[in-house]
């Protein structure tokens, strides 16, 4: 019994450190999954190579899992030189933010209100042309394909 209970505990510290590192507001779900397409590309040294893997990557990832009516933007942002950021969001076809989440580098954002950050800086913004809302392109080494659900 004393095992079982040890074995709960440390899952429940395992759950709370990973919502720790997940870079999102307090009551928003991480889904590994999808941040491991990150990480699992990162030993490439390459920038084309790196945007091979995560071609195929967020491929296979967002076909099977994105709704139909989304569709996914996401970007490797170099807002600082040598400080990278790994971004993406889902737009759904209305142009509005779905869902964004963001991992490794400084923030860009207000980490007291990164939602809101997040919706100011992508929401209404076009998958293909990412831009601030003044019309300035973001600094973005490359662009992803956008990826449509299969579903």
């Amino acid at each position: 019994m004393q095992r079982i209970l040890a074995y709960i505990a440390l899952f429940g510290l395992w759950m709370l450190t990973a919502q720790c590192r997940s870079g999102h507001s307090e009551g928003e779900e991480r889904e590994p999954e999808r941040w491991a397409v990150f990480s699992s590309c990162e030993h490439f040294r390459t920038a084309e190579m790196q945007k091979w893997c995560f071609e195929q990557k967020f491929t296979d990832l967002f076909s099977r899992h994105l709704a139909e009516d989304t569709i996914l933007a996401a970007y490797v942002w170099e807002h600082i030189p040598g400080d990278t950021l790994r971004i993406y969001v889902e737009v759904d076809t209305t142009g509005h933010l779905a869902f964004g989440g963001w991992e490794g580098g400084t923030s860009p954002f207000d980490d007291r209100d990164m939602e809101t950050d997040f919706i100011h800086l992508f929401d209404r913004m076009p998958a293909t042309q990412p831009a601030l809302l003044d019309g300035r392109p973001l600094p973005i080494r490359y662009v992803l394909p956008v990826v449509k659900s299969e579903k």
